[in-house]
């Protein structure tokens, strides 16, 4: 079961407890500011042993007006600023030919951090 919010991310915090969330997927802005916004404040929505994970792991400097695709860098800086490790799920490589495929990867977490950090 799931209900759509259309919202946005920081305007959509405020509907949620601390602590309340199993499962948090990630897929906004792509510039530094509102990736690491999301993952740092949609952080403290999730239950200990929730995931937190999101799309377009990936470096590509000039997609987006303002300065290009930031998650790799601030999903890399979040896991080293809290000593965590994560996961990058999923490959741009086709095992055959009809296979339907993003390209470009997702990331995870496994919240097992205090969030009163």
């Amino acid at each position: 079961n799931g209900t759509l919010i259309r919202k946005k991310s920081m305007d959509a915090l405020k509907d949620f407890e601390d602590e309340s969330l199993d499962f948090v997927y990630i897929d906004g802005n792509h510039i530094f500011t509102y990736v690491a916004e999301d993952m740092y404040y949609w952080s403290y929505k999730l239950k200990p042993g929730g995931v937190l994970c999101g799309h377009d792991y990936a470096y590509f400097r000039h997609r987006y007006i303002g300065g290009g695709c930031q998650v790799k860098e601030i999903v890399n800086a979040f896991a080293f600023s809290y000593d965590l490790d994560f996961w990058v799920l999923g490959n741009n490589k086709k095992l055959y030919t009809e296979e339907k495929r993003d390209d470009y990867r997702s990331w995870m977490f496994i919240k097992t951090w205090l969030t009163n950090r």
